[in-house]
């Protein structure tokens, strides 16, 4: 009887064990964002280009999202913009705006171009709609 209970208890703990951090892994909510250049590139490089006063770059949002909640995008400023000598560039030197149409639902809360130096140091871009589901804009 004892051989029994030695070979059962170590696997009947390994049953509850396995279920238990079976249940609790799919529990959890998936939430990510990622920000990456329209382009198609991994990075944003501003050259010098003569005779051009501005150069557009874009960034493409995704959010994937199982949470089922209204969710909200904001942007913060945690460090200067320096060029390649290391000097700072104002903030007042670039221009924020989100792309109608680009998105499938939520609304954009900075539709037409404001410069961001002007603007105070979180920004909220986007809300979703009452629902949170997952969405990309540009």
């Amino acid at each position: 009887m004892l051989k029994k209970l030695t070979f059962l208890l170590p696997l009947i703990l390994f049953v509850c064990l396995f279920v238990l951090f079976g249940l609790v892994n799919s529990s959890f909510a998936a939430f990510s964002i990622s920000a990456t250049p329209y382009e198609g590139t991994t990075e944003l490089n501003f050259r010098a280009n003569p005779g051009i006063s501005a150069e557009a770059k874009e960034l493409k949002i995704i959010v994937t999202t199982d949470v089922a909640k209204q969710y909200e995008v904001r942007q913060e400023f945690i460090a200067p913009v320096t060029n390649g000598r290391g000097d700072e560039i104002s903030w007042n030197n670039f221009s924020l705006y989100g792309l109608l149409g680009s998105n499938a639902s939520g609304t954009f809360n900075v539709a037409s171009a404001s410069p961001v130096g002007t603007l105070p140091s979180i920004n909220l871009l986007y809300t979703s709609n009452s629902s949170g589901p997952a969405d990309e804009f540009i």
